[in-house]
């Protein structure tokens, strides 16, 4: 931020005031509010904190570039560069002064190789004065993954003598080619292996020390990878700078994920998204280990709006430079994107193996070493175990990550990103990595006390490093099944047991109201005694098979990407925070889950007597509860079902049989509902029917509206199932 002198006081002190707007909106910011796994949205200044003085004349701008003979023995840099003065210097007296620069060129260990020249310049003709310089190098020392060297050119500008001003550029001199059939640095073949890398410390979240970002990217050199995506956050500069002195090539991203088409295909979100992302060139076009800008992530493999708007991001970035693009997509495109030079493949969890075949098709059109898999993360909640076939342990990681690294290899293609280096939170709670109520997404190599002594940080090193083989273990795959899905099936069956054959009335009410249920209800509407005592405990029982079904599929759902992402289209952490809970705490959820299943009672009812008050007749309180209760008895046949269904579901076999009969059957106990109040109503089905769905549209339709217009809810579901369905594909 720019302060020109004439802003300040001179006899008084001087005050800056920072006013930090950090919301993030559903459709009008750069990232966008609804992000999958993104780091934490903190605000505030993260970033050192400094003045700098500015002289009245000095450097305004200063670039270098170069270019490689064909043996690269020599390298021709060429500085350009501009100074600027301010409307004082054009008065008389000061066009006596004397105005002159010279650059020199020190290695990376601080060495002098050469002093370019020494040039005289005046501002007679306006207040900027432009010039450009080369310079030929003999036998360059070439930059390289395995041979980090690197240059720093100085230039100084001097004023009688004086220094005034005075910048530096750190250039790295390297000739790296992509075809379609090969990755060539220096006229070497190679392969980017890379993790993306996420900035946190779990104690000061994104405030991390130099000291800190230095031992994350050792780390990452350690273990043999060659790059670093940073996605999904903007790198800090000495991240930058650690990259090319540790020998690593640098993907910067634009941070957009999962982003609706219908968003896209707007001129303003168009629009801003170009800006955006031409702030970003210009903010990093003069660090020279940035090979790469992505233009973001989870985009749809089948979608032409996406194409199109990468297409047009693409673009910008090749006007601006010589960077190669590259996109994240959910699924494999089938066609080749104008301007994009790679494209990503993002797994979570899936074996790259299932996209095979269009893979294959893919590769064929556009060239093997143009594809690559962008981002591919196994999350680890369960720690060490036996064996890979233990799900998301250490384990299961290291053998995920294994088998990444040989598809990668065997089809030739342009390399892999592992995601990512360390754990680190976010802003919402999530489901597929396990609830926990520090929001902390466990999806990195090594833990949050970044201890190397695990399986997975020894795979990748071997693999990457062509060291010895690290064998993963195979171990015996767990049932996560909970016991008290049974115990409590098992209690409330032998309760229903022993409620039926308590009285021989009870049963053959039980068995009218199933299979009769017309005249049963006519037989409430007629005040046909009943006993409450035994109603109410058949009620308990209803209730409880309701929660323990509730508690199968929560459970089962826990580690659903989709079903996280719907819940994320509401924006709401309130809504993910009480869906986690549930899903990965089972017991808990079942005395939850029993108490909503009795407001739910108590709210159908009550809607029910509210709305008896435009009848023709009076309707007791009690013809409804015992309507509602008998309604709604099927729930206990269920209750042998639910003893298994958890078990059945993880099978994957029946699932979507399974969820047909269970809508089918909802769907009966709904009529049997809607049965039995129309019979004690004495009014027509129809009237029942009518009134009930134009209020349950009214509820639902008003709650998705209002998420839809504050938080576009439905273009995020929409981009949510179509992303699910190509990562079955």
């Amino acid at each position: 931020v720019e302060l020109p002198k004439d802003l300040f006081n001179f006899q008084s002190k001087n005050k800056i005031t920072v006013k930090i707007s950090s919301g993030l909106n559903s459709r009008n910011t750069i990232p966008l509010k609804q992000r999958f796994l993104f780091p934490p949205n903190v605000g505030g200044l993260v970033r050192d904190v400094y003045l700098s003085l500015v002289p009245n004349e000095g450097i305004s701008n200063f670039s270098v570039n170069f270019q490689l003979n064909e043996k690269y023995s020599k390298a021709e840099l060429n500085f350009n560069f501009e100074f600027a003065g301010s409307k004082k210097i054009l008065e008389p007296d000061t066009l006596e002064h004397t105005y002159k620069y010279y650059i020199k060129i020190f290695d990376n260990s601080g060495i002098l190789v050469d002093s370019i020249r020494t040039k005289k310049f005046d501002f007679r003709d306006n207040s900027k004065f432009a010039d450009e310089a080369s310079y030929q190098m003999n036998n360059p020392k070439l930059w390289s993954p395995s041979s980090p060297n690197f240059y720093k050119c100085r230039i100084t500008l001097l004023k009688d003598d004086e220094i005034i001003d005075e910048t530096t550029k750190i250039l790295s001199i390297s000739n790296l080619v992509f075809s379609k059939d090969s990755i060539k640095l220096n006229d070497e073949e190679i392969e980017l292996n890379g993790v993306t890398y996420i900035q946190f410390n779990l104690k000061n979240e994104t405030l991390v020390t130099f000291n800190e970002l230095e031992s994350d990217f050792r780390t990452i050199k350690n273990i043999g990878f060659n790059s670093v995506r940073f996605a999904k956050e903007h790198p800090h500069p000495y991240a930058l700078y650690l990259c090319q002195k540790f020998g690593l090539f640098a993907f910067i991203d634009l941070p957009l994920d999962s982003v609706p088409e219908e968003f896209t295909s707007s001129t303003d979100f168009s629009e801003r998204a170009s800006g955006y992302l031409k702030q970003l060139i210009t903010s990093y076009k003069n660090y020279s280990s940035v090979t790469g800008i992505g233009l973001g992530s989870g985009y749809l493999a089948d979608s032409e709006i996406h194409a199109d708007f990468i297409s047009s991001l693409a673009s910008e970035v090749k006007n601006s430079g010589s960077k190669i693009t590259y996109a994240s997509f959910k699924g494999v495109p089938k066609n080749e994107i104008a301007s994009l030079d790679l494209i990503g493949l993002e797994l979570f969890t899936e074996s790259p193996a299932l996209y095979e075949s269009n893979i294959e098709d893919l590769a064929s059109l556009i060239g093997r070493k143009r594809v690559f898999i962008s981002e591919a993360s196994y999350p680890v909640f369960n720690g060490s175990s036996s064996g890979y076939l233990h799900e998301f342990s250490s384990e299961a990681q290291a053998k995920y990550f294994e088998d990444l690294s040989e598809f990668s290899k065997t089809k030739n293609l342009g390399g892999f990103f592992i995601s990512t280096l360390n754990n680190y939170k976010g802003d919402f709670y999530s489901l597929s990595l396990s609830f926990n109520r520090e929001k902390l997404y466990k999806v990195g190599i090594i833990n949050r006390e970044k201890n190397t002594n695990v399986i997975s940080y020894k795979v990748l090193q071997s693999k990457l490093n062509n060291g010895e083989r690290v064998t993963v273990p195979i171990g015996s795959k767990t049932d996560d099944s909970p016991l008290l899905f049974i115990v409590f099936g098992l209690f409330l069956a032998v309760a229903m047991g022993i409620l039926i054959n308590s009285k021989r009335k009870f049963r053959e009410d039980a068995t009218r109201a199933l299979l009769r249920p017309y005249n049963f209800f006519a037989d409430i509407r007629d005040h046909r005694i009943l006993s409450g005592v035994h109603s109410s405990l058949l009620l308990i029982i209803i209730l409880g098979s309701h929660a323990l079904l509730l508690t199968n599929l929560f459970f089962f759902f826990k580690n659903n990407v989709l079903v996280e992402k719907i819940l994320l289209s509401f924006g709401s952490q309130n809504l993910l925070l009480v869906a986690g809970y549930l899903a990965w705490n089972p017991a808990q959820a079942l005395f939850y889950l029993m108490i909503f299943s009795i407001l739910l009672f108590i709210l159908i009812t009550a809607s029910f007597k509210l709305a008896s008050f435009f009848a023709r007749q009076k309707v007791f309180y009690s013809n409804i509860y015992f309507v509602v209760i008998w309604a709604i008895l099927p729930l206990t046949i269920l209750l042998p079902v639910e003893l298994v269904l958890y078990r059945v579901l993880i099978t994957g076999s029946f699932n979507n049989y399974i969820f047909i009969f269970l809508g089918l059957y909802g769907f009966w106990i709904f009529q049997r509902i809607m049965k039995g109040i129309y019979v004690i109503f004495d009014v027509r089905a129809i009237t029942v029917y009518f009134y009930t769905m134009v209020t349950l549209l009214l509820i639902a339709g008003g709650i998705i509206l209002y998420y839809h217009l504050t938080e576009s809810t439905v273009y995020y579901i929409i981009n949510s199932v179509k992303q699910y369905q190509l990562m079955k594909l």
